[in-house]
């Protein structure tokens, strides 16, 4: 169906009409999508293992390890804030001694 589209566009008659041309273009666009959504489609239907046929359902030594992982991130996390300590920038400023920061604190105390 297609061809006898693209073999009427070399005749000067479909050229000229804008109709046609308009008319033509949709089967085109129309049949380039219906194109992509059967190789999308049919592709996601069904995957090539046989194994991932199914629905996934978690067993229960999957979801320990996803809690693990998570647990471990907040023991880390605990562990990180536990061993660094927070300093602030203006403590950091007027200990510096590079940093030329005067001690305008103590002079108006």
């Amino acid at each position: 169906m297609a061809g006898v589209f693209f073999a009427g566009a070399f005749f000067a008659v479909v050229f000229l009409d804008v109709l046609v041309v308009f008319f033509v273009a949709l089967c085109v666009n129309a049949g380039m999508w219906f194109e992509r959504f059967i190789i999308i489609a049919g592709g996601l239907a069904r995957d090539f293992l046989p194994s991932s046929w199914g629905v996934y359902v978690p067993t229960r030594w999957d979801l320990a390890t996803y809690a693990g992982t998570i647990t471990f991130f907040f023991f880390a996390f605990l562990l990180f804030i536990r061993v660094m300590p927070m300093i602030s920038i203006f403590e950091m400023r007027t200990l510096l001694p590079e940093s030329k920061v005067k001690e305008e604190v103590a002079a108006h105390d």
